[in-house]
């Protein structure tokens, strides 16, 4: 109720724009949020986060490519943006384009200000990536790249332990 009356007050309130896309994420509400999002203004600080979220709601409905061509447009805009870069792995990956999101978490890789243990989650998706594209060396380096930057993470070691048994090789430490 807050946020609509602040946009009826100001219907081009970012912030109350944002809040209210977030709000029906919340309710999964998909079509609504992005309603809210497209009308964040294009001079709004505020509008990249939108556009980031438009995306994952565009990819929520059905219409993902539409999401990967917004997450292109603000990567190209600018290169480093971790985040949007992330977002465009994550779709192009829920999408089984694998050779693609190895490409695009390589992209976030490259542009981290430091490999640290948060970095972890962007060898690991890049790992499945690769995995999934059957290019099992490299997906094994940055499946342990993922476990040294980040030891004892449950995903990393499932996924890793089963990749090996799959595969028939280091049963035991698969089965640890």
């Amino acid at each position: 109720v807050y946020l609509q009356l602040a946009l009826y007050l100001d219907p081009t309130h970012a912030l109350a724009l944002l809040s209210l896309g977030d709000l029906y994420e919340t309710v999964k509400r998909p079509q609504l949020a992005i309603k809210a999002y497209e009308r964040v203004p294009a001079n709004s600080l505020l509008k990249r986060n939108a556009q980031i979220q438009l995306a994952a709601n565009l990819d929520a409905v059905e219409r993902g490519e539409d999401g990967i061509k917004i997450l292109k447009e603000l990567i190209e805009d600018h290169p480093k943006d971790i985040e949007s870069i992330m977002a465009l792995g994550n779709i192009e990956r829920g999408k089984k384009k694998f050779a693609e999101c190895g490409e695009t978490y390589t992209l976030g890789i490259d542009a981290l200000p430091a490999v640290n243990e948060q970095s972890w989650v962007f060898f690991y998706f890049r790992g499945i990536c690769y995995e999934r594209s059957k290019q099992w060396a490299k997906a094994e380096a940055d499946l342990k790249k993922a476990l040294e930057l980040k030891p004892g993470q449950a995903h990393v070691l499932n996924y890793l332990g089963y990749s090996w048994i799959d595969q028939g090789v280091n049963l035991d430490e698969g089965m640890k």
